[in-house]
C-alpha cells in the first residue's frame, strides 16, 4: 500500500503545479487524484483468468466503491441538503487536476451545514484550503456514486450537477 500512497501523493503535488496552487500551499490528494492510482495498482493484484483483459476496469470499479463505502461510513445519514441545494437551480461545480483548491471552494461557495459535514471528516475548522476543497470534493464524488448528483469527465475535468429529472 506504501507504493499507492506515494502515487496518490504524487499525483497531488503534479495537480498541484499544473493547477498554480498558491506557493507555499501543501498539496493535498483529491478524489481527482485518484484515478492516477488504477496503473500502479495493476502489478499488484492478482486477478482471476475470467478479468484478464479487464484489469483496469476492474481496479477503477474498487476505487469506486471504496469511495462510496468511505463516504457511507463517514457521512451516512448527515444532512447534506445544503450541498444539494447548490445545484437546485441547474449550478454546476467544475473540479479536477487544473482546478485549484481555492478556485474549487470560490466555486462552491457558502454551503449550509458544510462545517458540520467536515467534523464528521474529521475536521475540526483548521483546515488549509487543500483540505477543504479534499472535503468538499470527496463530498460531490459521494453524492455522484450515491446517485444524488451527475457528473461528466472529459480531460481531467469533472461537473458535477443536478440529475436529471425522470418523467414516468
Amino acid at each position: 500500500m506504501a507504493a499507492d500512497t506515494h502515487s496518490s501523493a504524487a499525483a497531488a503535488v503534479r495537480r498541484s503545479a499544473l493547477a498554480g496552487e498558491a506557493p507555499g500551499e501543501t498539496p493535498v490528494a483529491r478524489v481527482c487524484d485518484l484515478p492516477g492510482i488504477v496503473p500502479t495498482l495493476r502489478g499488484k493484484v492478482e486477478f482471476e483468468v475470467s478479468e484478464e483483459g479487464r484489469e483496469e476496469e476492474v481496479l477503477a470499479h474498487m476505487l469506486r466503491r471504496a469511495t462510496s463505502d468511505t463516504f457511507r461510513a463517514r457521512l451516512g445519514g448527515a444532512d447534506l441538503t445544503g450541498v444539494l441545494n447548490k445545484f437546485t437551480e441547474g449550478d454546476t461545480i467544475t473540479t479536477g487536476e487544473l482546478v485549484p483548491a481555492r478556485e474549487l471552494l470560490r466555486r462552491t461557495g457558502e454551503v449550509p451545514g458544510l462545517a458540520k459535514i467536515m467534523q464528521r471528516l474529521g475536521m475540526d475548522g483548521g483546515e488549509s484550503l487543500g483540505e477543504a476543497a479534499a472535503a468538499v470534493e470527496f463530498v460531490l464524488e459521494g453524492l455522484y456514486l450515491l446517485r444524488r448528483l451527475s457528473k461528466v469527465t472529459e480531460n481531467g475535468t469533472s461537473v458535477y450537477g443536478q440529475l436529471p429529472v425522470r418523467r414516468v
